[in-house]
């Protein structure tokens, strides 16, 4: 179980998908940017989550392994460079 008031992987994942927007999705294709799985979420919106996020080195890695836009752009958004290494 979660910690009161920290945000999980679920609960990230449950936002993009409340986010999704495949018109964007569909306009990121125009500029040649065909990741294999997206969900059309805006950086405003991404920027929002991370704040509300915070710094999570764990939680970043989790999302960076999920392969997925979103979570990669988030994933660099709330990690701790400290603790960021090539593996």
């Amino acid at each position: 179980m979660a910690e009161a008031g920290r945000t999980t992987y679920e609960d990230i994942l449950e936002k993009l998908q409340v986010l999704a927007d495949p018109a964007a999705v569909e306009g990121m294709a125009k500029y040649g940017i065909t990741p294999v799985i997206t969900f059309g979420v805006s950086i405003p919106n991404l920027r929002r989550i991370a704040k509300e996020t915070g710094r999570d080195h764990d939680l970043a890695r989790r999302l960076w392994a999920a392969d997925i836009r979103e979570t990669r752009i988030l994933a660099s958004m709330i990690d701790d460079p400290k603790l960021v290494t090539e593996e």
